[in-house]
């Protein structure tokens, strides 16, 4: 009972470091549509450095997962789930090593059975997330 107290604790622990880290990182930034000094520094998408890339796995660059009205961001070991209003904050707190390929991310739209509400919410959110991307400069490889 005492080592699963322990682990419980080490989770949460980590959990709130991890939350702590990514959100002053995400109030560095100025807002969703603003960019920050390091965006100069983060090239033009280069398609021939990542058109082999055949695993969701295999990906360098910010990977996006519409899940109903949330997106999922995983980069460079980070994984989080946040509002469409929140992601180019989040992608905007991202060092520019999290930028192999330059100004990409791969969008995939959860794939998953569902209901067809949930269906028409993630379609919804992956017309905002597409628009919001459009309006930052920011290529998107869809998957799958």
């Amino acid at each position: 009972m005492r080592w699963r107290l322990v682990s419980l604790f080490a989770v949460l622990t980590a959990n709130l470091l991890l939350w702590a880290w990514f959100t002053e990182a995400r109030l560095g930034s100025t807002s969703a549509v603003d960019k920050t000094d390091n965006v100069p520094s983060i090239p033009v998408d280069n398609p021939k450095l990542y058109e082999h890339v055949q695993t969701a796995e295999d990906w360098r660059n910010p990977y996006l997962q519409v899940q109903g009205d949330l997106v999922s961001i995983r980069a460079r070991g980070l994984r989080t789930k946040v509002p469409v209003g929140q992601v180019m904050s989040a992608l905007r707190a991202l060092p520019v090593s999290a930028w192999p390929y330059g100004e990409v991310v791969a969008v995939d739209v959860n794939s998953r059975p569902q209901t067809a509400e949930a269906a028409l919410l993630a379609e919804r959110t992956r017309v905002q997330l597409d628009a919001l991307l459009k309006a930052n400069d920011i290529a998107v490889n869809y998957w799958p």
